[in-house]
């Protein structure tokens, strides 16, 4: 399962991945942090610019890092027919390209846990730190690990109008690791799936990681409206500060 991120993050994810809340969250991302135009953001791991896009379009200085060449291209796209400026990176999460330099750095839907070796996952929260200016924030939006358990389905189907699309799952107790897959099935019966791996965190196991990463932990909420952080809550919105 190693590097199963090469094979999903590629031209058929944008059938994988659909939303509808994404301006009502760029709208509370913007409020919580009070951003305005002064402000330099990083968005690491950054997909196809969902966010990066409409934050730019509110006035900061967005820089949106992602190792998907494919996602990449199709941000880019997406931001010439925004008229959007974006500074587009290809870069590994681990080892980012860029010194002290940004006030604010998100990681937003569900984009932590991706590796392996735990100690791969706090290096990525290490390397937020060191890019931050001092008080400059990180934003973590991830699955809550308690809601997850409680709530876990091993299987959804999903009808994408052109593609029908399979996600299936496996919950590793041991590990706190979901495996899962997702599958594309075609109308002629011909399927694509691909693998995936992602380590799942209780708000104590998060906490102690940005803390050993340098961070502290000023807020935690189950969502971007504020909700209280409970077994019911299907998301963590983590706001942590240098």
């Amino acid at each position: 399962m190693q590097d199963w991120y090469a094979g999903l993050f590629g031209p058929d994810y944008m059938k994988m991945d659909w939303h509808d809340t994404t301006l009502a969250e760029v709208n509370s991302l913007v409020q919580m942090l009070e951003l305005g135009e002064e402000d330099c953001i990083l968005d690491l791991c950054c997909g196809y610019g969902r966010h990066a896009i409409p934050l730019a379009a509110r006035g900061p200085d967005v820089t949106a890092l992602d190792l998907s060449e494919a996602l990449l291209a199709e941000a880019q796209k997406a931001a010439h027919a925004a008229r959007v400026q974006v500074h587009w990176v290809r870069g590994d999460a681990r080892r980012l390209p860029f010194e002290e330099s940004f006030d604010i750095v998100l990681n937003l839907f569900t984009s932590f846990g991706y590796f392996e070796k735990e100690g791969d996952n706090l290096r990525v929260l290490q390397e937020a730190h060191r890019v931050l200016v001092p008080g400059g924030y990180l934003v973590l939006d991830t699955v809550n690990h308690d809601f997850l358990v409680r709530y876990f389905e091993r299987q959804n189907w999903y009808d994408r109008g052109d593609a029908l699309v399979l996600e299936e799952r496996n919950l590793d107790h041991v590990e706190s690791r979901v495996y899962g897959s997702w599958t594309i099935v075609n109308p002629d019966g011909s399927r694509r799936s691909y693998p995936n791996s992602i380590r799942t965190y209780t708000f104590a196991e998060l906490r102690l990681l940005l803390t050993l990463a340098g961070f502290t932990v000023i807020q935690v909420n189950g969502g971007y409206n504020g909700e209280e952080l409970t077994w019911d809550a299907p998301r963590m919105l983590i706001v942590c500060q240098k």
